[in-house]
Formats: C-alpha cells, structure tokens, sequence
C-alpha cells in the first residue's frame, strides 16, 4: 500500500506519476476474485458517485486475458529482496541480494538511515532506534508519521458527526445530518416514512 496516497497497488510496486508509472517486483500470472478485509475489490475502470466505494482508478501494463502455460518463476521470482534490491539467482535454490546505498542484510531488509527520507510529517523530530524510525510529534499529533490529528482535533464535524483524517482535509462521516462538516439537517419526513396515517416528526 502507498502511504503517501490513498491508492493501493495490487500485483506491483509503482512509484512516479500516472504519466511516468515506474513498476517494480511485477507479479506474472492471473488475478481474480481480491478481497480486502471481506470487502471485493473492483477489477474494472467503473466510475462510482459514491465517496465510499472502492474503485479501480488506473492499470499498469495489465492484459485482459491469461495464457495457459504461464512461465515457472525461478527462485526469484517471489521478488524476495526488499527496498529495491536485485535478486540474482545463484543456483535453483540459492539467491544473493544486491542492496542500494543504505540498505543491508540478506534481502536488503535493514535500513542503515531510517530517518533520511524525512518520513516524519508537520514538524515532528525523527529519531533511529533498532534499523527503523520513531517520530516525536508535536502537541495534539499522534500517528507513526505524526499524521494523526492535522484535521480532527479539534473536531470539525458538527453534530456528533465522526471525523476521519484524509489527505488534504477532514473527513464527517454523518448520521442524520448531510454536508461537508454535517451541517445540514436530512428531513426523514420528505420520504414520507410513516404508514396508515402516521405524522412524521422531523429532529
């Protein structure tokens, strides 16, 4: 999953913009039926009205079809150097990998900087322990990156409207109530919900 974003590449690593895709560790073979936490996942470019729904939003070098005799990855082929390592195989069994600058470790899994790439966000204090980062975040911050709390604390959802951070502004999500912040009283009445000559009260 992309941090940085709220997209999720599945069968990939891509990086880059949606005009310079860079795709890295790509999966051979055939994709069906994805489920994420019980929920299927689109696997067509549908356009959805609501902000809830799951949408497939771009592909990247994906063939609509699936060839009988797929090729037997070798030993690399589960991609199993991480952080961009090159996986050479050294026989049918063995593999070495070969790590970027900052990386070591049999599968490139340690990370020599952990705070070079400035993972802590608005203004919180990186600091290394054990190969990974932890962020000192400023007052009213919480979060791994320090991303918790820019846009819901305080809590701008009106109305006992739930807030949930999103990438550039608050999330409400409402009961009852409509708007970007649940500012605006839904009418249950306008439905007519009310059977054999009930009287609708709007709250």
């Amino acid at each position: 999953m992309n941090i940085h974003s709220d997209s999720m590449f599945l069968g990939a690593r891509v990086t880059g913009d949606t005009l310079n895709p860079k795709v890295a560790y790509e999966f051979v073979g055939c994709i069906d039926q994805i489920t994420l936490n019980g929920v299927s996942l689109p696997l067509t470019l549908k356009p959805s009205n609501n902000l809830d729904d799951l949408m497939l939003k771009r592909l990247v070098n994906v063939e609509f079809e699936c060839a009988d005799n797929l090729p037997i990855p070798g030993i690399c082929g589960s991609h199993p150097c991480h952080n961009s390592g090159t996986c050479d195989e050294i026989s049918k069994h063995k593999y070495k990998c070969s790590c970027p600058e900052r990386y070591s470790g049999h599968q490139c899994e340690v990370d020599e900087a952990p705070c070079s790439s400035s993972p802590c966000l608005n203004e919180g204090v990186c600091i290394v322990k054990d190969h990974t980062f932890v962020c000192e975040c400023p007052a009213n911050l919480t979060g791994v990156r320090c991303d918790y709390g820019v846009y819901c604390i305080p809590n701008p959802c009106q109305n006992g409207g739930r807030c949930e951070e999103g990438s550039r502004s608050p999330i409400c999500k409402c009961r009852h109530f409509s708007g970007e912040i649940c500012q605006d009283d839904i009418d249950e009445c306008t439905r007519n919900p009310c059977q054999n000559q009930g009287t609708c009260l709007n709250f």
